[in-house]
């Protein structure tokens, strides 16, 4: 007889003690024994190599994570904040991770003011950076308090109607319209080619939120 502890959960179907850590294999002979050794240490590496395999990825997916220049929020099946990654905390003006998940319970508003002197843009355009900031602030901080497990289900959530939210849009077409004009003359090109380009760049991405939106609300 060979008996093995802490195996229980592992062998539930084998007739024997079941109120023991204790379990009781019928073993009768050396080869037997051999084999069981065999199938556990072969069982244990596949597990190390599981665990090395998972701990890799998830080291990848937090540079991941972490490097991409988009906002990245994690909400878990209660649909709340999980986690944020570092565009997200720039974008919202907070001081470092924990800040910007105890704003998400609580729904505190960063500091606006704070991120807009915090900013590298030159000081005289500013004016027009405030108002986008805190627009985009406010229209994230919504979101993040709304309930929904997709973009879509918040924007619904948030904005109600394609009305409502197509009014958000084109405040917010306007008021980067503005932040792109204070821009233009700190700009290292020419005049023409500089008007030529924020031009269509804003034409684009009217054009992009106003398909999002319909999308959105059919």
């Amino acid at each position: 007889m060979l008996e093995l502890k802490g195996l229980l959960s592992t062998f539930r179907n084998i007739p024997g003690p079941t109120n023991s850590d204790d379990v009781v294999l019928p073993l009768t002979s050396g080869d037997e024994v051999d084999q069981l050794k065999r199938a556990f240490e072969i069982a244990a590496l596949e597990l190390q190599q599981t665990h090395n395999n998972l701990k890799a990825s998830e080291t990848k997916y937090r540079l991941m994570f972490e490097a991409s220049q988009d906002t990245i929020i994690i909400i878990d099946d209660q649909e709340r904040v999980r986690d944020i990654n570092s565009a997200g905390i720039a974008l919202f003006g907070f001081m470092d991770r924990a800040e910007a998940l105890r704003s998400a319970e609580s729904g505190k508003a960063p500091d606006i003011e704070a991120l807009v002197q915090a900013s590298d843009i030159p000081a005289k355009t500013r004016q027009g950076y405030r108002p986008w900031v805190t627009l985009l602030v406010e229209h994230y901080r919504d979101l993040l308090l709304a309930h929904g497990s997709s973009y879509p289900a918040l924007v619904k959530s948030t904005y109600k109607t394609r009305t409502n939210y197509l009014l958000f849009l084109n405040r917010l077409n306007q008021v980067e319209q503005d932040f792109d004009s204070a821009l233009k003359p700190h700009l290292e090109t020419s005049t023409e080619d500089v008007n030529g380009i924020i031009k269509l760049m804003e034409e684009s991405v009217t054009s992009l939120r106003r398909q999002l939106a319909e999308a959105i609300f059919p």
